[in-house]
């Protein structure tokens, strides 16, 4: 896919993520990786920095994810598993290449913690705090726009939604 020329990076729309970006400032209370990415230098063309504007939007929320999971007493291979059930453990793309008996003690931890039943599956417990998880991660995201008028904000959405069906299109 190449997104840096053609249909999506010589619309005007493309540009309107990139000059966002400059109002998403780190002083809006985001957390390191985000904060670490708005340091750094923007790159040049417009559709490249629209790029990098929603590369910040999900570093943020990534960072939030990560203190809600703190918060929540899950580690990141834990994380991953906790994601994977429902489906094996072992067939799951982030923790497939993990050694059977790594693997196995992280399930074991989690079912010791009444979040994995028997069988492997979350019980109640752990999809109640699968969901807690992704609530607590969804309230602290709205800080990277805040910074935005609804007016800004319609107009990073716009901006982005060509890009968005651009990566959907070009499949994995």
């Amino acid at each position: 896919m190449t997104v840096g020329s053609g249909a999506y990076g010589e619309r005007p729309s493309a540009r309107a993520p990139s000059r966002l970006k400059r109002r998403s400032p780190c002083a809006s209370g985001a957390a390191p990786r985000h904060c670490g990415r708005c340091s750094g230098i923007s790159p040049t063309p417009p559709v490249w920095r629209g790029w990098h504007a929603a590369t910040l939007l999900r570093e943020h929320r990534g960072d939030g994810h990560n203190a809600a999971l703190v918060a929540h007493g899950i580690g990141g291979t834990e994380s991953h598993v906790l994601l994977s059930l429902g489906m094996r453990a072992e067939e799951f793309g982030r923790v497939h290449h993990l050694p059977k008996a790594r693997l196995a003690a992280v399930v074991d931890g989690l079912r010791g913690r009444g979040l994995v039943d028997a069988a492997g599956g979350l019980t109640d417990a752990g999809r109640e705090t699968r969901d807690r998880v992704e609530a607590l991660t969804d309230e602290l995201a709205p800080p990277a726009y805040d910074v935005l008028s609804a007016d800004e904000l319609d107009e990073l959405v716009a901006g982005l939604e060509p890009l968005a069906a651009a990566v959907r299109a070009a499949g994995d």
